[in-house]
């Protein structure tokens, strides 16, 4: 369709920073999702009009500000693979939103037009790491002919663009790096006395060193629980504090003496401001 109008709508696919019933914070997609929207709520400009899209049932915004700011597209299905691409092929987000350009935000997803698409990319996991990544052989498919066929691409790196470039097949100038910033809203310098009350509550003490990660193999965290074991045998003073949900009980089997003994904390669903806290007072992060 052809608009009169020289203002062009931006539809953002907002599905990663939606919370679903019983969760209760975002992980890594979902919060730079959630920044990217934050910025474009505060763009000053008469040539773009941003609309966000969203399809679960019962799903809520992490918070209100720049969420209620931007128009919202809501469709109240469930969010299965198999209902989201029914939606997709039945051409409904075009219909409600008339949208000029669709940004996918979250490494892939079926679109109804990719020449009217822009692709965020975090990673090629899924390539360099296919028996932990989270697809599999369809998806790596359909992540390439997506990339191959939608406007542009943007990621997070240059060596996710050189990743990009490599195992996707496309050419260097389609892909844009925009380096991921810092929420300041949420991470800062915090008061000492505040960051040794909420380590407190937490059961920790300092010194400590700190690793926020999950339990995908590709991330390794079981080798930093083994280097911290050798630092304890070399006569470190310091304990381990661990961001990790689901560890598996054959780690904690294994590692079962240091966290008995407190040298070792295990965490799970931790707050925001309690994750500042983990960052201000630890020695140093392990990643």
């Amino acid at each position: 369709w052809q608009k009169e109008s020289l203002m062009h709508k931006v539809l953002i696919d907002i599905n990663s920073c939606t919370l679903k019933r019983g969760q209760h914070y975002l992980p890594g997609i979902g919060r730079a999702t959630a920044e990217l929207v934050k910025a474009l709520s505060h763009m000053k400009t008469t040539a773009l009009r941003f609309e966000l899209y969203s399809q679960y049932v019962l799903s809520r915004m992490p918070g209100k500000g720049s969420f209620s700011a931007l128009r919202k597209l809501h469709f109240p299905f469930p969010g299965s693979a198999t209902i989201k691409d029914l939606v997709t092929r039945m051409g409904l987000k075009e219909l409600t939103s008339r949208y000029d350009l669709l940004h996918i935000p979250h490494n892939c997803e079926y679109v109804r037009y990719p020449g009217r698409t822009v692709l965020t990319i975090h990673d090629t996991l899924d390539f360099i790491w296919p028996k932990t990544g989270p697809g599999g052989q369809s998806h790596r498919a359909g992540l390439r002919k997506l990339a191959g066929s939608c406007r542009a691409i943007a990621t997070c790196s240059a060596s996710s663009a050189k990743d990009i470039v490599q195992f996707l097949e496309v050419p260097p100038d389609k892909v844009t790096v925009i380096p991921w910033g810092i929420s300041k809203d949420v991470f800062f310098a915090e008061d000492n006395s505040i960051t040794r009350m909420r380590l407190a509550e937490l059961g920790i003490r300092i010194p400590y060193f700190l690793a926020v990660s999950c339990g995908t193999g590709r991330k390794n965290t079981a080798a930093v629980l083994q280097a911290f074991r050798c630092f304890l045998q070399r006569g470190g003073e310091a304990s381990l504090a661990v961001v990790w949900p689901g560890m598996p009980r054959e780690l904690q089997k294994a590692y079962s003496r240091e966290i008995n003994a407190g040298r070792m904390r295990l965490l799970a669903d931790i707050s925001d401001s309690q994750l500042r806290s983990l960052y201000c007072g630890a020695t140093g992060t392990v990643h």
